[in-house]
């Protein structure tokens, strides 16, 4: 890969992350937790896979840095298939185009997330929403 590709990629990545265009010259131990977060995805969004795992991106992150990175991973899938583990509901809804939600390592339930919110049960068991006229 030559030099002017790897440094076209950096600039789309960092149009993607801009926190990290501001700390570009920084040392990684100096960034804070969500900083940190967006540069191991970018680092690997650089070298264009074809596939991403991403386990629980959000963990002890503040919402801001959430919501960037929820943004980030949407934008920078391109050609890339990202697979995205996430107990944050928020964040899993909109960076995802098909969900498979789990219980205890079992798949409870699949498909698109219209489809999952549709559903009463797990409404109410999976997903922390309260079921409109039904009381606790």
């Amino acid at each position: 890969m030559g030099k002017q590709i790897v440094e076209a990629r950096i600039s789309q990545v960092l149009e993607l992350f801009p926190d990290l265009g501001q700390a570009y010259r920084r040392w990684a131990g100096h960034l804070s937790g969500g900083q940190r977060q967006m540069l191991a995805i970018a680092s690997v969004l650089v070298a264009e896979p074809r596939l991403m795992l991403i386990d629980e991106p959000s963990k002890g992150l503040s919402p801001k840095f959430v919501d960037r990175l929820g943004e980030a991973i949407t934008r920078g899938r391109g050609t890339t298939t990202v697979l995205l583990v996430e107990q944050n509901l928020r964040l899993a809804a909109h960076a995802g185009d098909r969900f498979v939600l789990m219980d205890h390592g079992r798949t409870v339930a699949e498909g698109p997330m219209t489809q999952l919110i549709g559903d009463m049960e797990l409404q109410q068991r999976y997903l922390g929403l309260r079921v409109r006229g039904r009381r606790d």
